[in-house]
């Protein structure tokens, strides 16, 4: 398998499907320290 660029990887799609969730989890999440943390621990992750 060829990949020509790291948007083509499955597990980056993958990471990218759980940051989607987890944004969309926290979305109406009121402890912003809390939201704000996940949210970029999602980011690192992808």
């Amino acid at each position: 398998m060829q990949v020509f660029s790291f948007e083509e990887l499955v597990i980056w799609q993958e990471a990218r499907t759980i940051v989607n969730k987890v944004f969309l989890l926290l979305k109406d999440n009121r402890d912003y320290d809390f939201k704000s943390q996940i949210n970029r621990a999602a980011i690192s992750y992808e």
